[in-house]
């Protein structure tokens, strides 16, 4: 008999990070308003680094990406950051989390590598800043006080990433009280739980912005839309079964439902914006799926 169990198929990865502060508060600006408007809650940002070629620019867009990586090939696990990964995709995750952890380090050493380099960073977006308000007709107001100090920057710059097992109620090396094991028992079921309803969400959200804009009729203001709407579901059923931990059959069904709904328009999606007929099939068998859905897809 295969084993199903969460504890089996599947550990949490926990990625903890910092970001670069792209903003600082412009007092004088704030005082000025407050004192034409009267509104003492006004504050005021001057932005930095919004040069793309900027390496603190380019460090905040990479640690997006690793974010938005991390959160596609895992699943909810608590509110501590933990998230879980399915075992079949380990290798995939982590050489591609690695790659992005490299990357991450080789941009930290541009920006922090050291005090000098820091501070040829911001002199190089303190004279760009100024440049561009002096197009303006502004007053050239950026200074190096808009700054982090370099151990501040230095802090910020940082990626905390590792694995743990999932613990179950026969883990522990001296008996545990029966109540104590079955809170633990119950605590991996809703943890799974929670798991299979965040397939669910992804699969919604997608679905609905297809419903809504194919319930605008041809020809009509917000009936236009673009090839996106179609292939983000078509995506969505081939990413989905990753995630499927205990290989759920109810899982199964619902993604495999969806592909049936929207696999006929992937690579012909004009036949949704020229045919009132396949627009409205369409529309109702998405419909239809997302109701059942919404109720958990039978469970």
């Amino acid at each position: 008999m295969i084993d199903t169990s969460i504890s089996s198929r599947a550990m949490k990865f926990k990625l903890m990070r910092g970001g670069v502060r792209r903003s600082a508060r412009d007092k004088d600006a704030e005082e000025v308003i407050k004192s034409l408007k009267g509104d003492e809650g006004q504050i005021v940002s001057r932005k930095l680094f919004l040069n793309k070629n900027s390496p603190v620019q380019k460090y905040q867009q990479k640690a997006n990406e690793m974010y938005q990586y991390h959160v596609a090939n895992t699943l909810p696990c608590g509110d501590d950051a933990t998230r879980l990964l399915k075992n079949s995709i380990y290798f995939e995750y982590t050489s591609k989390m690695q790659q992005f952890i490299s990357e991450l380090e080789s941009l930290k050493q541009k920006i922090v590598g050291s005090e000098a380099i820091y501070m040829n960073v911001v002199t190089d977006d303190v004279m760009e800043r100024n440049a561009a308000l002096a197009a303006q007709g502004k007053p050239a107001t950026a200074t190096p006080d808009d700054y982090l100090s370099f151990d501040e920057m230095e802090r910020r710059l940082y990626v905390t990433w590792y694995p743990e097992p999932i613990s179950t109620s026969g883990d522990f090396r001296f008996e545990i009280p029966d109540e104590m094991r079955t809170r633990c028992d119950e605590q991996l079921d809703q943890m799974l739980r929670e798991a299979k309803a965040d397939i669910y969400v992804r699969m919604l959200a997608p679905m609905k912005a297809f419903v809504e804009k194919l319930s605008v009729p041809i020809g009509e203001d917000g009936s236009v839309f673009r090839n996106t709407l179609v292939s983000n579901v078509a995506d969505l059923v081939e990413h989905l079964p990753r995630l499927n931990l205990d290989d759920d059959s109810q899982v199964t069904e619902a993604i495999n439902a969806l592909r049936d709904a929207i696999m006929p328009y992937s690579g012909n999606p004009d036949t949704l914006r020229e045919s009132p007929a396949v627009r409205s099939k369409a529309k109702a068998d998405v419909e239809k799926l997302m109701a059942q859905l919404s109720g958990g897809y039978g469970t």
